[in-house]
């Protein structure tokens, strides 16, 4: 699934060799439309379909989506349970749903919906009480989720930073990709640097894609064990977004210039 701009609908649906098969989320604002959706990236069968889960960021609002462009079916609202705004969630069981915020903190959080108790975990970074007006922008994050290993891994745009937590929202592992973290101060806090522009993940790594420094030539996607560990390190052309196909062994790249898809087999 890749998302299309300023379309009537907001996602396409390719098969292997980038055939649109489908569109998905017509945009407007009437009975079965799109406001602002965003797929998470969890996805499963539903009544033999394969389905995406998708967040209406306007409504708070989770939904099932089949790939065919069959009617989605909500999931939760989340806009009467103690939660503002989303920025990532995930289904994790029946009752239990693991996310990020779009608030000042842009926090994690669990909720529980058997009891809708929502709870809100810190920021495992030096000096967020005092980015005052900063700390949105600053602590902006992605995230993605592992079922099987019952992780998610969040990454940060504006520090060199993974954390990956268990479900009951205990941090796990750190990943840190430069030796100390910057200290936004001052001017620089209005144009942070964007370290981490994307997450995915499969049952077994975690893939980042990184830009190291203003003056660097390319973006790397990172691949890390769901410990924690370093596996490989893939140079690629700046690049939007990315998907993985573990199957077929390659990466496919939205290019930050052309907007074409780039594929890239490892």
């Amino acid at each position: 699934m890749f998302a299309q701009k300023k379309k009537s609908k907001f996602f396409v649906v390719t098969d292997n060799r980038y055939n649109i098969t489908g569109e998905l989320c017509p945009a407007g604002n009437g009975h079965g439309e799109w406001n602002s959706p965003i797929v998470t990236g969890q996805f499963e069968q539903h009544e033999s379909l394969p389905c995406a889960y998708i967040l209406e960021r306007s409504t708070h609002s989770l939904f099932l989506q089949p790939t065919n462009g069959e009617a989605s079916t909500l999931v939760e609202g989340f806009m009467a349970k103690d939660i503002t705004s989303i920025r990532n969630v995930f289904k994790i069981n029946e009752n239990s749903f693991l996310g990020t915020l779009d608030d000042d903190n842009c926090e994690f959080f669990k909720y529980d919906k058997s009891t809708q108790n929502v709870t809100r975990f810190s920021h495992p970074i030096p000096d967020t009480g005092n980015m005052g007006d900063m700390s949105h922008m600053l602590l902006q994050t992605l995230a993605t989720y592992n079922e099987s290993e019952q992780k998610i891994a969040i990454s940060y745009y504006s520090y060199p930073l993974i954390i990956i937590r268990d479900t009951d929202g205990n941090i796990k592992y750190t990943i840190q990709m430069e030796k100390s973290l910057p200290h936004y101060t001052g001017n620089a806090e209005a144009d942070p640097h964007l370290y981490f522009k994307a997450i995915k993940s499969d049952d077994k790594y975690i893939y980042a894609l990184y830009s190291p420094d203003e003056q660097s030539t390319n973006d790397y996607i990172l691949v890390f064990s769901w410990s924690g560990d370093a596996v490989a390190k893939y140079a690629i052309s700046p690049a939007m977004d990315f998907a993985v196909d573990s199957n077929g062994k390659r990466f496919v790249a939205i290019d930050d210039e052309t907007g074409l898809c780039v594929e890239y087999r490892w």
